[in-house]
């Protein structure tokens, strides 16, 4: 946001803005925010200079590097940065790059180090010599590694060479791949693949006949005003930002039609007074729509300017049951009455009996048990487990996982870890019943927090409390 500030001004992000006393209390706070997200960070770095996913966990070089280039935008931006520490961040980086053997975890080390004022040309040579063991992602990178130099040649040689691996939508949206079954690291992602190569574009050749077509495609997957992650979303909203600052786009003139199957149902037309209306609500009349039949919705365009969109289907059911969906990650969640009894010793032991019926009374302890299949490769992963209204997470001794960090919150608990590890893991904790009732419990989820579509749910549950 604060690159946005100051590459495009706030004259014109306030024209945009949808609200203009939310975004001047956000300038407000913006300083603010930025202090307090600095502190965590300085909070969280190690002694070597590097940073891990939480405080005192083990320095990892690409999250380090991601450290790196988020100070360095700060600082770009006009904020006060600690040098010394920014400085022993770049030191751990250039100390760590021998060690580091996967081509594309180098590469976004070696841009972060280059954003950050330490080109490394002995290490970007040779990585441009042997562009084979490197995906999209990073030869967007590397190109933006040389644009930065003012080295047009090499630069103009790695966009056609990032060219080739593109691929489109029915030649009308482009964009590059790099998610591969089964493997996921920090760069595999299409959505941060497709923007940063729309940044590389930009600051190679900004007029290339592909960019609306990139552009198109990135809209097409936001959803809601965010993508996938707020990772993606940042790296899409600076490549955004790097378009507006050398196309014209706050000039428009032109008339949008909305039709259903060949009825015109609505029209706007579009101007820089209209610019702002981002959403515009319209209800087609039911005669508009064919029952039992396929029934076509489309848009088109008249006039001066470009014109993007992006649709969502959403509906409700009341009747279906939620059942368990695998789509990477397999999840079950039992509930067991913990029973504590004392042997002849006197020794307290705890015995666990499942919930058949899942009733329980109030004051009971119940003991929630989820487990969860995937792959040994998955990293930085989230699980979420829905509390029923009726009761409360009490802390046990006992409570037991894999995981490296818990939260528990109003209607969640929430368990995070940055390795899978194995094929099966399991995780409990424990909640007391309170209140009587019977209760709907929404279904466990378990996902990649920078890949979320690898994810998967158990079955949704019901609880019944009764009284003592």
């Amino acid at each position: 946001v604060a690159h946005s500030l100051k590459s495009l001004g706030i004259e014109d992000l306030s024209f945009l803005a949808n609200d203009a006393e939310v975004f001047q209390k956000m300038l407000m706070n913006m300083p603010d925010m930025v202090k307090t997200g600095l502190s965590r960070i300085y909070a969280s770095q190690n002694p070597d200079g590097g940073w891990g996913w939480w405080s005192q966990d083990t320095s990892r070089p690409y999250l380090s590097a991601y450290v790196v280039y988020g100070l360095t935008s700060a600082q770009k931006a006009g904020y006060y940065i600690d040098e010394k520490r920014l400085e022993r961040a770049k030191n751990f980086l250039k100390g760590i790059l021998k060690e580091v053997s996967d081509p594309d975890e180098r590469t976004y080390i070696l841009f972060a180090l280059t954003f950050a004022g330490t080109f490394q040309k002995n290490e970007v040579e040779e990585l441009y010599k042997n562009t084979y063991g490197i995906n999209s992602y990073s030869l967007s990178l590397l190109t933006l590694i040389y644009a930065g130099q003012n080295d047009k040649t090499k630069a103009g040689a790695l966009l056609e060479k990032l060219y080739e691996q593109k691929s489109d939508i029915a030649g009308k949206m482009f964009f590059w791949t790099t998610e591969k079954p089964g493997w996921y690291r920090w760069t595999n992602s299409n959505i941060e693949a497709t923007a940063w190569a729309l940044r590389a574009t930009i600051a190679v050749d900004p007029q290339r006949k592909e960019i609306p077509g990139i552009i198109r495609y990135l809209l097409w997957r936001e959803k809601a005003g965010f993508w996938r992650s707020t990772k993606d979303t940042a790296v899409c909203v600076l490549a955004f930002t790097d378009f507006l600052k050398v196309i014209d786009e706050l000039s428009p003139d032109y008339r949008v039609i909305l039709e259903v199957n060949d009825r015109k149902v609505s029209e706007a037309r579009i101007t820089k007074e209209t610019l702002k209306e981002f959403s515009v609500v319209t209800q087609t009349p039911v005669a508009f729509l064919i029952p039992g039949s396929e029934n076509k919705v489309s848009l088109s365009k008249e006039g001066k300017g470009s014109a993007y969109y992006t649709h969502n289907l959403r509906y409700t059911t009341r009747d279906a049951f939620i059942e368990p969906k695998n789509e990477g990650f397999g999840v079950t969640r039992e509930y067991f009455r913990v029973i504590k009894e004392q042997d002849k010793q006197g020794v307290s032991r705890e015995k666990y009996e499942k919930l058949e019926e899942n009733t329980v009374r109030v004051g009971d302890i119940i003991r929630v048990k989820i487990t969860v299949s995937g792959r040994e490769e998955y990293e930085y992963i989230m699980i979420e487990d829905m509390l029923p209204a009726g009761c409360e997470v009490v802390d046990e001794s006992e409570n037991y996982g894999w995981y490296i960090r818990r939260e528990v919150r109003d209607e969640k608990v929430v368990f995070f870890n940055p390795i899978f590890g194995k094929a099966l893991q399991e995780t409990t904790y424990y909640m007391r019943a309170e209140t009587p009732g019977r209760y709907h419990i929404l279904p466990t989820k378990a996902s990649m927090m920078y890949l979320p579509e690898i994810c998967g749910q158990s079955s949704e549950n019901f609880l019944t409390i009764t009284e003592k």
